[in-house]
């Protein structure tokens, strides 16, 4: 309804792309690209490349769709009954329920991980079940409660992986491997792009959630653009 559509002027926007940035600026964002020398053994430069044209094509169905919030006042998977039917949306649902398991084993291990390398007396299960119980907890609040945390939460965020950026040169312990050819490294650098295309476009299915909240005469390009930037800047 129109009376609900509180989200006006350049603080919508703003919100759009604060909130992206910072559901992206999280340690599971770090571990895709780690994935490029641990399995495909890119270089720093390859696999910069890979992580940077991936991202930019996967990102697109992102802000496409979430232009689609303000025109329609639907979220992204009620919009997707119309797409796909009734029997269609129910094939979508699963795909969208496995891809949320997926990413919440994800994030809770490396979670879990992370507490373990704060406090080594916390075991990995232990690590897990506060995660998830962690997450199971916000579940509970609305949007507006949740972004008031993301609308600030990028700025530490980034400010701790510049320090891990600043540690890890300093160190020293790393070997860069020099940038292949053949068809070894075209594997490796197609492999590694699906990977990074898999994760920027696994967003798609909540696209529209977060702008059903603006006016429908928003702009579609200025939510195209909010989003985008959102998504590209964390890269």
């Amino acid at each position: 309804p129109g009376d609900e559509r509180t989200d006006t002027g350049f603080k919508a926007l703003l919100n759009v792309a604060t909130m992206w940035l910072s559901a992206n600026m999280v340690v599971s964002s770090f571990a895709i690209g780690v994935l490029a020398k641990s399995i495909w053994f890119l270089g720093v430069v390859d696999a910069m490349l890979v992580c940077l044209f991936f991202n930019l094509i996967g990102v697109m169905t992102v802000c496409y769709y979430s232009t689609f919030g303000p025109r329609f006042g639907l979220r992204q998977m009620v919009l997707s009954r119309f797409w796909f039917g009734w029997w269609g949306v129910k094939l979508i649902a699963i795909f969208n329920v496995l891809a949320c398991i997926g990413w919440s084993s994800v994030n809770s291990i490396v979670g879990a991980q992370l507490i373990n390398a704060v406090n080594n007396d916390v075991p990995g299960y232990a690590g897990i079940l506060i995660i998830a119980l962690c997450t199971m907890f916000v579940c509970f609040f609305g949007y507006k409660i949740v972004h008031a945390y993301e609308f600030w939460s990028w700025l530490p965020a980034t400010i701790i992986f510049l320090i891990v950026l600043g540690v890890f040169a300093h160190s020293g312990d790393f070997v860069n491997i020099p940038m292949g050819v053949g068809s070894s490294e075209l594997g490796g650098c197609l492999s590694f792009g699906a990977t990074v295309y898999g994760f920027a476009t696994g967003w798609t299915s909540y696209a529209a959630d977060y702008t059903v909240y603006h006016p429908a005469n928003q702009s579609r390009r200025k939510v195209f653009a909010a989003t985008w930037i959102g998504l590209i800047v964390r890269v």
